[in-house]
């Protein structure tokens, strides 16, 4: 794009600047940034200029940001006359009002902003849009000889509907003096990523039927199929064009399995010409969502090439179904097999089936993985990691990469939870604390991690602060908060505070055999036996049964499953047989 600017890009005749070293740090950024002065490259501006292009084409973003630096402090003021820098630095800009500044500091500079200026400035608001900025900007437009530009008016279309002001879009589209089918197409997307499917559906009925390209029917159908009680109407509007893609099969495949018909998703998968990898994942995610395993793993089998996404996908679908062992084979056979190297979302995935198996040390391998690739730990993988050794029981070094990634809500909860599961709730507790400090806003999981701790403290009376805790949060306790506290009843054998959990659970709808269970077990520990068979009764009446209990053991690298009663493991017998041994032993 930026190569289309009114004037020529300068050479850039540095070796040095060919081979940028990766920068992750402000330290990495300020030693680059001596190595090009030291060399002479800023000296000159045309080689500045070409530094400045290739820093700002990098993907990391100190190096954009370094490109910036040595464009407003070693570029002369009369050498910033380039409008294909100025767009370079605009585009490079890490967030919409870094973006806004640079557009304005080139205004104020004297050169003309060109369609390229404008359409980066307002592409730089699309995820996170600002109605002023684009107001403004939209103000420039219409003062200068781009009024009428066509491809400004569509970019204008996109920036209002992402601020969610499809009134101000509308008025762009109407008064425009012509349209082409991005015009049309931007309209309607706007309308259905506002939830405005009447208004979606009038603009496209109003249309020509020579104006109707595939992405325009491929528009109106995304909007039915992700609309509520659309499906139907997208079904019809997918039977009536005029030629498909497999962009439109894709969109009814996933329409469907989102509404958990799997049959139809099915059907539609069978009988579509070409499938592409997002057909097979679309299908497999379904069969997932929906427990149907064995399918989604024969489908998954049966494809002709798999991407990373599609191995995430079956990864995550394994976790989330409790085959935790399945997920590590998985995951064994994607880097043995397939040759992909993992990414974050990978890592972060193997590493919730690890701790969930209490395989410590896969774990540690696979945290020598992650320090070899440098993954950085301030997002997900520092969260998962913790949540892995402390669920492994390795406190210190849970704390150890809390303390070296800990700077989002989400860390916090994982190191609270970790050390409240471990009989911390002391330390769990000056941590909630420290978190007011620090402004960290707690969410649900953090209240639940602190009622585990107040579970685990070893004072009953702190039941009567977790209780209060509970009416003082900022949000409506779910399922999760009154298990924990209910659970933590039990602990100290406290029938009152129990009954009164048990109520507040049930008012809200919250109630399910877990809670029933602990509830039973209160009143058992009380020897309140007329009220444990109340709400057992209770429990069948509702048709109500316990989840049985599960466990893993790890032996010679294998890990194998037991089930409350369960029989199928191939060395049943033997086992038994020993428990019974063990049994009389200690009955002697």
């Amino acid at each position: 794009m930026l190569a289309c600017a009114g004037s020529h890009p300068p050479a850039d005749p540095s070796p040095l600047s060919n081979t940028l070293p990766k920068c992750r740090t402000l330290r990495d950024t300020n030693q680059l940034h001596a190595r090009f002065i030291t060399a002479g490259l800023l000296h000159s501006p045309p080689a500045a200029a070409g530094l400045i292009l290739r820093l700002c084409s990098s993907p990391e973003p100190p190096l954009r940001l370094l490109a910036r630096r040595i464009f407003f402090s070693s570029i002369p003021i009369h050498s910033r006359d380039n409008p294909f820098l100025w767009n370079a630095i605009i585009k490079s800009s890490t967030d919409p009002p870094a973006a806004a500044l640079s557009f304005v500091l080139m205004l104020a500079a004297g050169i003309t902003a060109d369609r390229f200026s404008v359409s980066l400035v307002l592409k730089a608001g699309y995820e996170d849009p600002s109605l002023p900025i684009g107001l403004q900007v939209h103000a420039v437009v219409l003062k200068s000889n781009l009024a009428a530009e066509l491809y400004l008016h569509n970019c204008l279309i996109g920036f209002y509907s992402r601020c969610g002001h499809c009134e101000l879009a509308r008025r762009v589209f109407d008064w425009m003096p012509q349209r082409d089918s991005v015009s049309w197409n931007s309209m309607i997307h706007g309308y259905a990523m506002n939830g405005r499917k009447d208004a979606a559906r009038d603009l496209f009925r109003s249309m020509e039927d020579r104006d109707r390209d595939l992405v325009t029917w491929n528009t109106i159908i995304s909007c039915y199929t992700t609309c509520s009680g659309g499906i139907d109407d997208a079904w019809e509007l997918f039977e009536q064009m005029p030629e498909r893609d497999l962009v439109s099969w894709n969109l009814m495949i996933d329409g469907y399995v989102k509404l958990g018909r799997m049959e139809k998703a099915a059907l539609l998968f069978e009988i579509m010409p070409e499938k592409d990898v997002i057909s097979w994942a679309n299908l497999i995610a379904g069969y997932m969502e929906a427990g149907q395993i064995n399918l989604a793993r024969q489908l998954f089998d049966e494809m002709p090439e798999r991407d990373l996404i599609t191995w995430n996908i079956m990864l995550a679908s394994y976790v989330k179904n409790g085959s935790f062992a399945e997920a590590l084979n998985l995951f064994h056979n994607m880097r043995t097999q397939a040759n992909l190297a993992p990414d974050a979302t990978t890592i972060a995935t193997v590493l919730s089936a690890i701790s969930e198996l209490g395989r410590i040390r896969d774990g540690i391998a696979v945290h020598e993985y992650i320090k070899r690739n440098h993954f950085p730990l301030h997002g997900k993988l520092g969260v998962a990691l913790i949540d892995m050794y402390a669920k492994c029981g390795q406190l210190e070094d849970a704390l150890l990469v809390f303390e070296a990634s800990g700077n989002t809500v989400d860390h916090w909860n994982a190191i609270i939870g970790g050390l409240a599961i471990h009989g911390y709730g002391e330390l769990a507790l000056e941590l909630f604390h420290a978190m007011d400090n620090l402004l960290l806003k707690p969410d649900d999981i953090t209240f639940i991690g602190v009622l585990n701790a107040c579970s685990h403290a070893g004072r009953a009376g702190r039941l009567e602060d977790a209780w209060k805790m509970i009416e003082e949060m900022p949000m409506l306790p779910n399922d999760i908060i009154w298990r924990s506290l209910l659970s933590a009843c039990r602990n100290h054998g406290d029938l009152i505070m129990g009954q009164r959990v048990a109520e507040a659970s049930i008012q809200g709808g919250f109630c399910d055999s877990s809670s029933y269970v602990l509830l039973s077990n209160i009143y058992a520990s009380t020897l309140s036996w007329d009220n444990v068979n109340r709400v057992r009764m209770i429990m069948r009446q509702r048709d109500m049964r316990k989840i049985p209990g599960c466990s893993w053991i790890e032996l010679g690298g294998v890990v194998h499953e037991f089930v409350v009663g369960d029989i199928s493991h191939p060395m049943t017998t033997e086992i038994y047989s020993l428990l019974e041994f063990v049994r009389l032993q200690l009955v002697v």
